[in-house]
């Protein structure tokens, strides 16, 4: 849910800071006072693309900052995977230059705007007479059908044996596509014996640099060995002394303070003599053999000549032998590869088709449900004559399974079915749209919806239906609605009203929180466009009428 907004230097406001709770908020306001600039601002703040300049001040940055405590599982994975974590709450910014151009962030965290987007699908929903919104989007109707079913087991395993089928099909499109001659496969093969005729091994070649190192290094090594020696084993040399240290210390053995040490120089003195003896093997063993050096390199020679024929890398190397491998074997055992294959295919296709078809029951029997509730908030909303249905043909297998569906309405006696963005006119629309979402926002996990004068053009007992759907949507989710309509803003748990200000030169907007004398007061105006005894006393009626209305409604 939207937690706070600040929106600075934006279109006709300087500077402005607005806290939002749960439940329905509705935002009033005369024509042109900026009502809907807090709307936009939202948008733009969630992934909206500007097509106009919004900067008051033509020099400066427009500023936005919102936060918002998500709820969707789906927001938190799209965040984790990005790598941006918090506790509570996540603030979210934009910063517009005079020029368009724009930075978002979150957290501090500078990411695009396509990722923005893609997030706030999930959490926010914003709607206008003019939007098409993802109700009306025919490719989803059947994810919204599956959210009303709560058939997730189901789904996966569709979506699961699809996935094998779908792999095995294209198992065989590949291999009858690999097209390969005798002589193709008499070069591979040639290129398979190199290969495993090299018999490379990346423990030999390691064995081999080190040895290589070595005897390269042989003049070096020789003289550290023969100056140790020689340091060790000469006349008055360590081994000398250190011989002399020990028998002056055995002379000290009959005391208790001093035969530890003793034993510990007798130690020192017989490791060094081995080390001594270690050094004058290896002095005489030490050789510098041309022939294994030659060999050596002619050896290293070919192996990288060869890893460097077919990749660059053993592990490059070995990948593409194996692919050479596996091609070969597919044009000596194609036909029984694609005969094993076209088994494998039939019975993946009979496991497919038997869990899509428990997912058409279930579908079915969904379909019935769903076409009830929408039909009773399409009634509470005075779309008496509408008649709402799901339709369900056959199509080709997906991982949805075998079905299409797609929503469709008759808005008038005697009308045809039609799919729902071809039939509603705005003010019905709306309405539609409005009851569909009392269904499907809470399934989808949507926090915050937004609605954006889709009152226009109604009065009266549908105005106060509208007020309170909407106060029934915010049991599950925060409701935002710009109206111009007082029955709506009735039902509201918070009102905001924008004001305009102009001092003659300059113009500027304000938002502020009604307290309930102050709301009843802008209900009186809204109404009659007076505020006086008789108007006041009527919106005070109309107040209280409203809120006995959706308390009742929500008990």
């Amino acid at each position: 849910m939207l937690i706070n907004l600040y929106i600075e230097n934006y279109v006709l406001f300087d500077k402005q800071n607005l806290s939002f709770m749960e439940g329905f908020t509705s935002v009033t306001g005369d024509t042109g006072a900026g009502k809907s600039l807090i709307i936009d601002a939202l948008g733009y703040l969630t992934g909206k693309r500007l097509n106009v300049s919004i900067n008051k001040d033509k020099s400066k940055n427009t500023f936005i900052e919102g936060q918002f405590d998500f709820k969707n599982p789906k927001t938190f994975k799209i965040l984790s995977d990005a790598g941006i974590e918090s506790e509570d709450i996540f603030i979210v910014s934009r910063e517009i230059s005079p020029d368009g151009r724009s930075i978002s962030r979150i957290n501090q965290r500078s990411v695009t705007l396509t990722f923005v987007k893609e997030l706030f699908e999930n959490e926010l929903d914003i709607h206008s007479q003019m939007d098409t919104q993802y109700l009306l989007n025919k490719n989803i109707h059947i994810n919204l059908l599956d959210s009303f079913a709560g058939h997730k087991d189901l789904l996966d395993s569709v979506k699961v044996a699809y996935k094998e089928y779908d792999k095995i099909k294209k198992e065989i499109k590949l291999l009858k596509e690999s097209v390969f001659n005798e002589d193709e496969i008499d070069f591979i093969k040639t290129q398979i014996k190199e290969i495993e005729q090299a018999e490379i091994d990346e423990e030999e070649i390691e064995k081999l640099n080190i040895r290589l190192k070595e005897i390269n290094n042989y003049e070096g090594i020789f003289s550290s060995l023969k100056e140790a020696n020689s340091l060790l084993a000469d006349n008055k040399g360590i081994i000398e002394l250190l011989f002399e240290t020990k028998e002056s210390l055995l002379k000290l053995e009959d005391y208790a303070d001093y035969m530890e040490i003793s034993e510990r120089t007798k130690t020192a003195y017989f490791e060094i003599v081995d080390i001594s003896h270690e050094i004058a093997d290896f002095l005489t063993n030490l050789e510098f053999d041309e022939f294994e050096l030659n060999n050596i390199e002619s050896r290293l020679y070919d192996i990288n000549h060869v890893v460097k024929k077919y990749g660059g890398s053993v592990e490059a190397l070995n990948n593409r032998l194996e692919k050479m491998q596996a091609n070969v074997e597919k044009f000596e055992s194609r036909e029984a590869i694609l005969e094993k294959l076209d088994k494998q295919l039939k019975l993946q296709k009979e496991e497919f088709l038997n869990k899509a078809s428990k997912l058409r029951k279930s579908r079915e029997k969904s379909i019935k449900a769903l076409e009830i509730a929408v039909s009773e908030n399409l009634k509470d909303l005075h779309l008496d004559n509408a008649i709402f249905k799901v339709d369900l043909k056959d199509k080709d297998g997906s991982s949805l399974g075998i079905d299409e569906i797609e929503f469709l309405v008759a808005m008038n006696k005697g009308s045809n079915l039609e799919p729902l963005i071809k039939v509603a006119s705005g003010g019905e629309l709306s309405r539609l749209m409005l009851g569909l979402k009392v269904i499907f926002s809470k399934l989808f996990g949507i926090t915050t919806v937004i609605f954006d004068e889709i009152d226009s053009g109604v009065s009266g007992s549908i105005a106060t239906a509208i007020g309170q759907k909407m106060h029934s949507l915010s049991a599950s989710s925060q409701v935002f609605a710009v109206t111009h309509l007082a029955q709506v803003a009735a039902c509201s748990n918070n009102h905001y009203h924008v004001e305009k200000n102009s001092d003659g030169l300059f113009t500027s907007t304000s938002v502020k929180h009604l307290d309930s004398e102050e709301k009843i007061e802008k209900l009186a105006i809204m109404s009659t466009g007076l505020e006086t005894s008789t108007s006041l006393k009527a919106a005070k009626e109309l107040y209280l009428k409203s809120q006995k209305l959706v308390s009742d409604n929500s008990g």
